[in-house]
């Protein structure tokens, strides 16, 4: 439901179907009812050939390698690739205290969206194939949807600074930390958390008043309904300080 359409646009039509999971993370058993609604012998139905997570999870949780693993022995049951969204992978990997390539490849992962962009720096992504999804088309396919800049080196050489020394891991990390911080001031100040706090987000939820002290203070936050009313999401980033964490827990009283 978000992306305004992109990914139905960047492969020619192909459709996403959401799972309605009711937890915090999609489970392997949803993926296995999704596979017996669309029978491959019904023509007039959708072909289910891939499944596609975030990591962190659009409620800021983070996938466990455990996890990934159940879904991708799901995924090679029906012959279906696994791709992950990690817009936030460092975020989970400090989470989760596992390695990079045991929340990738290691896990069953076929593809993975590595994310560097949020955690700093700028329009910097790289989409990382293993095994079988490791073909010549996608080369092709970053020319033809225009994703292939001039002077694409300059925006890579971000990637070099981001992984050597381990810096994307000490960003995600302070991220991380602030958002625990900021989770524990907002419970402090009497709100309650829609979700436990594992990464960079924050979700909690808020009455009309603090909702406007806040806003009355300058302070960016956005409403999220989907973890229930009057739930709001705030965001940690590697330049969250402690005093803007102090700022939220000052305008609450």
């Amino acid at each position: 439901e978000d992306e305004g359409n992109g990914p139905e646009f960047f492969t020619s039509g192909s459709r996403l179907v959401a799972l309605g999971s009711t937890g915090l993370l999609v489970q392997p058993e949803e993926i296995e009812a999704a596979a017996a609604r669309h029978s491959p012998d019904f023509v007039h139905g959708l072909q289910p050939r891939a499944v596609t997570l975030t990591n962190l999870s659009e409620s800021g949780q983070a996938y466990s390698s455990d996890h990934l693993r159940a879904i991708s022995d799901v995924c090679v049951k029906h012959g279906w690739v696994l791709h992950v969204d990690g817009a936030r992978f460092a975020n989970a990997v400090v989470a989760t205290g596992a390695s990079a390539s045991d929340l990738s490849w290691r896990a069953g992962v076929d593809a993975l969206s590595f994310g560097l962009t949020k955690n700093g720096a700028v329009a910097a992504e790289i989409l990382i194939l293993f095994g079988k999804a490791r073909t010549g088309a996608a080369a092709y396919l970053r020319k033809r949807a225009g994703q292939l800049f001039s002077k694409h080196r300059y925006l890579a050489a971000q990637a070099v600074a981001m992984l050597e020394d381990g810096l994307w891991l000490n960003l995600a990390g302070h991220a991380n930390a602030m958002a625990r911080h900021l989770g524990d001031s907002l419970e402090r100040s009497g709100a309650s958390l829609a979700a436990p706090v594992q990464g960079n987000e924050v979700f909690v939820r808020l009455d009309a008043g603090k909702a406007a002290a806040l806003q009355a203070a300058g302070i960016g936050f956005y409403p999220w309904p989907t973890l229930g009313p009057d739930t709001y999401r705030f965001v940690a980033s590697w330049q969250t300080a402690a005093d803007d964490v102090e700022l939220v827990a000052k305008s609450l009283g």
